[in-house]
């Protein structure tokens, strides 16, 4: 017996990362296995594409040797990543057997963004692109930030000790590669281009922060909201922001952010988090409302 999930975007099924969607996907299978001791047939859902590229996510129930005592079912998953339809190769297939099944995902969705990535979540990219913008501004001539960092681009830390790595990472193959030294000196700017490719490299560590604090699916606001958060300091994930958001009280994490996340009170710092809020709450409060619906003693920053 077997069954094919297929999922498109994960955006179009409700979902809002490759985190949510491996665990949509682990969730399925383990309820069926916890249930019924196999897999249903009816388990996962469907939803064909022609246009768009897509996982397509084999399931197939291994029955026991019928000499060896059945004390639970086996499942092999075959995970292949489809490519666009121009696209006549497959980009990969992999094949284990069960509890290896997450391994198998993320490997493929790795693969997947690595060797197509423009066909990967863009709505969801851009709306981070463009919110962490906002916030962080875009410098093509190195400065020293609030703390005194050299920083360049799209808030990128110069003084990191993972920087130059990165930049060669996000310069590879352009006349920059080598030009670390000279724009951290200010004696060389980079291009807008320059800059999006070194926000589009360091902000994978603010979404590793992320994937790593919560256990619970984040719509795509509260992502990028978080994300955010990381962006700017990844001890802004503290235990008591990531403790409410995994228990569910958002009222909390929206405390945290708009009155814990901003110790020394900041003006300009108090704008940026009072925008991550909006985003956590989906833009669908004004900062005062916000405001209102914490405790009567909470004051917004003057």
């Amino acid at each position: 017996m077997s069954k094919n999930f297929s999922f498109v975007n994960p955006q179009l099924m409700g979902v809002k990362s490759i985190k949510d969607v491996q665990q949509r996907m682990l969730k399925l299978i383990e309820r069926d296995l916890q249930r019924n001791g196999h897999l249903s047939p009816t388990a996962g859902v469907t939803m064909p594409s022609r246009s768009e590229p897509r996982a397509e996510i084999t399931v197939e129930e291994l029955p026991p040797p019928s000499s060896v005592k059945r004390t639970s079912d086996r499942a092999e998953i075959t995970v292949e990543e489809l490519p666009p339809p121009s696209v006549d190769k497959p980009i990969s297939v992999e094949r284990l057997t069960a509890p290896n099944y997450q391994s198998t995902i993320e490997a493929m969705h790795s693969e997947a963004q690595m060797q197509n990535p423009n066909t990967f979540d863009k709505q969801y990219e851009a709306k981070r692109y463009e919110a962490l913008k906002e916030s962080e501004g875009v410098r093509l001539e190195s400065y020293k930030d609030t703390n005194g960092l050299t920083t360049v681009g799209i808030g990128f830390n110069m003084e990191d000790s993972t920087a130059r790595a990165t930049w060669e990472k996000a310069m590879r193959g352009t006349n920059m590669v080598d030009k670390f030294d000279d724009v951290k000196s200010g004696t060389t700017k980079i291009s807008q281009e320059n800059a999006r490719a070194l926000f589009d490299v360091s902000v994978r560590n603010a979404e590793q922060e992320v994937d790593s604090a919560f256990d619970v699916p984040l719509n795509s606001y509260q992502r990028i909201a978080l994300v955010s958060l990381a962006y700017n300091n990844p001890a802004l994930l503290g235990p008591n922001l990531r403790a409410a958001i995994n228990n569910g009280d958002f009222l909390t994490a929206l405390d945290e952010i708009l009155n814990r996340s901003n110790k020394n009170k900041h003006k300009g710092i108090q704008n940026r988090r009072e925008r991550e809020a909006k985003l956590f709450s989906g833009g669908a409060h004004t900062t005062n409302e916000l405001y209102a619906m914490l405790d009567p003693d909470t004051t917004r920053v003057a």
